[in-house]
């Protein structure tokens, strides 16, 4: 014969683990929530920040750019910032510089993490700029944070 109230005992603790799972869910659903909140924070603190930044490889390739940087340079997105090359970008002297903070930092030897570079804007004209250059980990790397500001002096 059945015993009714083992029935009952077991659909007890079936209720019981039900509600832990919905509060666990719930629990789980917040944290989400929460965690793409910070991140839609923080995308936006870089996206429209008012100083310039980008996000680049050891070789100075962009993999990313915020609104304020495309700005400095003249440029209407990411996509043309990154396929107009370098030497372009920087006046010859700038350039230089460049290749040698490359070759150092490619070597592990100490590279000046502020300095000043001058840039050439898609319509010709020279600007100056003040760089602050942080490592980071970006995606799980080792990549560099790169902010610019124009210099007052032109």
């Amino acid at each position: 014969m059945h015993d009714p109230s083992t029935t009952l005992i077991e659909e007890n603790a079936l209720l019981k683990q039900r509600i832990q799972e919905l509060e666990l869910s719930d629990s789980e659903r917040r944290q989400e929530e929460a965690l793409r909140e910070s991140e839609e924070n923080f995308r936006r603190s870089l996206d429209e920040s008012p100083l310039g930044v980008r996000i680049v490889t050891i070789e100075g390739e962009t993999i990313y750019a915020n609104r304020a940087i495309l700005d400095i340079y003249g440029y209407d997105s990411v996509e043309e910032l990154r396929t107009t090359p370098l030497t372009e970008r920087y006046t010859p002297g700038s350039y230089a510089e460049f290749q040698i903070r490359k070759e150092k930092r490619q070597r592990g030897e100490y590279d000046p993490f502020e300095y000043e570079v001058s840039i050439v804007r898609k319509n010709g004209e020279v600007r100056h700029l003040q760089v602050f250059r942080k490592e980071i980990l970006w995606d799980g790397e080792k990549q560099f944070q790169v902010t610019a500001v124009p210099t007052l002096i032109e």
